[in-house]
């Protein structure tokens, strides 16, 4: 019966050894989909101003000059 207990503890630790790297591998995944998500918002802002910049400059100073 001793035996089988040290198998089994032996088996559990494996299979905790084996979660926890899952764990920290989809821990990882998600900080580099999170990145490319940011990175996207970012682009997308940067073109977006580039194109409407010159457009919105007349509506900030509307507002500029009724403050």
């Amino acid at each position: 019966m001793q035996g089988l207990k040290s198998n089994v503890n032996i088996i559990v630790q494996r299979l905790n050894h084996g979660f926890r790297s899952v764990q920290s591998l989809q821990k990882g995944a998600t900080a580099v989909e999170y990145a490319l998500l940011v990175g996207f918002i970012a682009t997308v802002i940067v073109v977006s101003v580039g194109f409407l910049g010159k457009q919105l400059i007349p509506g900030f100073q509307n507002v500029l000059a009724g403050l």
